[in-house]
């Protein structure tokens, strides 16, 4: 283990992570009532970075990586579990998560997508999946494919696609 570059980095992410910690706990939200809903997601993510900010920390100064490699695996495992628990609850709590927004969507979701295919036989499925595939260069523009739509001896340009024609 390379020291100075691990010394070095706790270094580095202790005061980033101590000024975001400190920003998302106490920096005014804008006036209007819709950013209130996110103040306390905001205040969730501050303490779970101030929470990886004291394990860096004691990392950092009482250096028990390099005399009780065990008492380290426990805090960390401790730490990361608490800091996990608390981003993924800032992340659900978050308004609108995990419910249907209410914007109109032009993609085509996945239902559509299953509901259209449903409709071919699964042979001609199997058989469109591959005729895509063979047209698809690979690597350096040649398809190794057999019996691909272009010859495997042409090299096309890295990410030049070509598509097979329709007949």
């Amino acid at each position: 283990m390379n020291y100075p570059l691990y010394e070095y980095s706790l270094c580095i992410a202790r005061p980033l992570m101590i000024f975001f910690g400190i920003y998302f706990l106490l920096a005014p939200t804008p006036g209007k009532a819709i950013f209130a809903n996110y103040l306390r997601p905001r205040r969730i993510m501050g303490v779970a970075l101030l929470l990886l900010v004291a394990n860096y920390t004691v990392h950092s100064f009482f250096e028990i990586r390099f005399y009780n490699v065990n008492a380290t695996i426990l805090m960390n495992l401790s730490t990361y579990f608490l800091s996990y628990w608390l981003f993924s609850s800032a992340l659900t709590t978050l308004p609108g998560a995990g419910r249907y927004q209410h914007v109109k969507s032009t993609r085509r979701t996945t239902r559509d997508v299953r509901s259209r295919t449903a409709l071919v036989r699964p042979e001609k499925r199997a058989g469109s999946l591959l005729e895509a595939a063979r047209s698809f260069p690979i690597g350096n523009g040649i398809t190794p494919l057999p019996g691909s739509c272009r010859s495997t001896t042409h090299k096309t340009r890295p990410f030049h696609r070509t598509f097979p024609r329709r007949s």
